[in-house]
């Protein structure tokens, strides 16, 4: 039962490991920490602590173990997801009880490390303080579409100042399209299937073109299972660029809803055969034109720490925006060969790597 609760000692609420007849208030408390509903199969593939108050669900925390490869090794890991703590429990002791039982079993489970990515800085500061280490800063790029709509959701100004918008945003668009990277002839773009041979073909690009840097040890099956059932409702597209009928780029995106009524268009992922960041740039303006075409505000983006697609995307409309994530981890084996590189070059994480934005 989630709902009220009443303050009890710390010691009073007991954490256990939560088993498939907890599902639904494991939901509940995920929809209460994000705002939003989510899909009770698409979180079988984790493994979720809960804290009880009595009949009472106070807190929760959620590891998904996830296999890693990069500098030639393998990793096993955890990727740290949800943590919700009730608002009366959040003065006590029961968020490092949560973190630290959650860090105890992938120790015990053969864990190399666990690690996340966060963007609330306070949420961060804490995660620090319970023995986890800052690799780096990935700031999140955005390019707006709609500056009118965006200008009058983020600063709450009204349903009139809204429709004032529309106006500017027409005009607004124009210019965009007119801006818009039109596909060279020798490139065809079109919406792949996820059940497709053309999943696998994007597989095989994106890890030649990782390299060494440490990156999900993705399969075609793990991929399509990656996107193919959000867990809080839109779908995922699949955009691929061919050259001469050849795929040699793809781009994962969705267009979704954030606080405040905001539409963001999300690219996931942005896949390319390496030194194809042209036939990349074709799948981002057929991204641009139907997030458009969905009512979105704005486009967001968390590039990999890669220079050139950093910069190739300034060169398509995309700035700095206020988010940033910090991408952090800690050990939780005992064998120092099994550390992961501690420096954010050395690794390739976006979007398709997070589990919310």
């Amino acid at each position: 039962m989630i709902g009220e609760v009443r303050l009890r000692p710390t010691d009073a609420v007991k954490i256990s490991c939560a088993g498939p007849g907890d599902q639904s208030e494991i939901a509940e408390l995920v929809r209460r920490a994000g705002g939003r509903e989510y899909d009770l199969k698409m979180l079988g593939r984790r493994h979720a602590w809960m804290a009880v108050d009595g009949k009472s669900a106070v807190g929760l925390t959620m590891l998904e173990p996830r296999t890693l490869r990069g500098g030639g090794r393998q990793y096993r890991a955890g990727y740290w997801t949800n943590l919700f703590v009730h608002p009366d429990y959040r003065t006590t002791m029961l968020y490092p009880r949560l973190t630290f039982e959650m860090f105890r079993w992938a120790e015990e489970a053969g864990l190399d490390f666990v690690y996340t990515a966060v963007r609330r800085r306070q949420v961060a500061s804490a995660h620090l303080a319970m023995g986890m280490r800052s690799i780096g800063e990935l700031p999140v790029l955005a390019k707006v579409l709609r500056p009118g709509s965006l200008l009058a959701k983020y600063k709450q100004l009204g349903k009139r100042a809204r429709l004032l918008s529309r106006g500017p945003d027409s005009a607004y668009a124009a210019y965009l399209r007119l801006r818009r990277q039109q596909t060279h002839p020798q490139f065809s773009i079109e919406e792949l299937d996820w059940n497709s041979s053309d999943v696998s073909r994007l597989v095989d690009i994106l890890h030649s073109s990782v390299g060494g840097r440490v990156c999900q040890a993705w399969t075609s099956d793990s991929f399509r299972y990656r996107f193919e059932d959000p867990l809080d409702g839109p779908r995922y597209g699949l955009i691929g660029a061919r050259r001469n009928g050849r795929l040699i780029s793809g781009a994962v995106y969705r267009v979704a809803e954030r606080e405040k009524q905001i539409r963001v268009g999300v690219v996931m992922a942005v896949i390319h055969d390496v030194n194809e960041f042209g036939a990349a740039r074709f799948c981002l303006a057929e991204i641009e034109r139907r997030a458009s075409q969905q009512g979105a505000d704005v486009i967001l983006c968390l590039p990999t720490p890669d220079a050139m697609t950093n910069g190739a995307l300034r060169e398509l409309g995309y700035r700095e925006s206020p988010e940033t994530y910090i991408l952090m981890c800690r050990m939780t084996s005992r064998t120092p060969e099994r550390r992961p590189p501690q420096d954010l070059p050395q690794w390739h994480y976006a979007f398709v790597d997070h589990d919310a934005f």
